[in-house]
């Protein structure tokens, strides 16, 4: 049953967050390059189980996404990896010298892919959403 609640919890949270973040901060700087999608994450610990959250990200397929990642779980450095976009970073806590982590990518491809934590597998991970333009 807490499982249940857990992933209940989270994906609440998803939807909430995903109203800021589904379509986040866009912009082009010159008609050439691709757009920009900032997006920010946050690592969190609910009951003991370390999540990112918003749980899934959305993209358009030929946008350059960049990814704000807070870790504020109290137990040290997480890891966040999307394999499909070549993504493997370690993210420290957040302290006030370091309170993010910047990561970038190209959505070159289309489709549904797992993000998670490469460091500890029972994590709970999410997806990216890149949509076709």
């Amino acid at each position: 049953m807490k499982t249940i609640h857990l992933y209940l919890t989270a994906f609440i949270v998803t939807l909430l967050s995903l109203q800021t973040h589904v379509f986040a901060e866009q912009s082009t700087t010159n008609k050439t390059a691709p757009a920009i999608r900032s997006i920010t994450m946050t690592n969190i610990e609910y009951e003991g189980t370390k999540v990112w959250l918003p749980g899934v990200i959305v993209a358009k397929k030929g946008e350059r996404v960049q990814l704000k990642l807070i870790n504020k779980a109290p137990s040290g450095a997480h890891g966040f990896a999307i394999p499909a976009f070549k993504v493997e970073v370690v993210v420290p806590k957040a302290t006030e010298e370091t309170p993010f982590t910047t990561i970038e990518f190209v959505a070159s491809e289309s489709g549904l892919f797992p993000f998670f934590c490469h460091m500890h597998a029972a994590h709970v991970g999410g997806q990216v959403l890149i949509l076709d333009k």
